[in-house]
């Protein structure tokens, strides 16, 4: 891009759609395609195909394991990583955990690299629809 080039700015609001099959998070404004994301489901990802909300939005949220040990935000062993977004009934899109040992966890969790994440969490706002299919 030079000084003088135009950019075009793509308004929302922005709907995403997971594709279990491709393992494929697509984003959309209307009807017009926005962008593609690659995923990796959590080892247990059984969501029935169903539209969901974003209900909430953190950066470096804190995890809270079953036994009740919390792992704090920020840090490497983080399931969630730096982004976090919740679309409820323990369904979450977020970033890939940088520990290793930790990318094999997340249960019910869609889970993006971190360049990707940084995007997505930044484009879908809290409210914006997401289907599972």
């Amino acid at each position: 891009m030079q000084a003088g080039d135009e950019l075009k700015i793509v308004q929302g609001p922005f709907r995403g759609e997971i594709s279990v099959t491709n393992k494929e998070l697509t984003l959309f404004t209307g009807n017009l395609y926005a962008g593609r994301f690659q995923v990796e489901l959590g080892n247990e990802f059984n969501s029935q195909p169903r539209q969901y909300s974003i209900l909430d939005k953190q950066e470096d949220r804190s995890y809270y394991a079953a036994d009740g040990s919390i792992i704090q935000g920020g840090a490497l062993n983080n399931p969630y990583g730096k982004y976090w977004m919740d679309l409820g009934g323990s369904l979450s899109i977020h970033t890939q955990p940088q520990d290793p040992a930790t990318r094999q966890s997340g249960l019910g969790s869609v889970k993006l690299n971190p360049v990707d994440a940084r995007d997505v969490y930044h484009i879908l706002s809290a409210g914006s629809q997401v289907l599972v299919r």
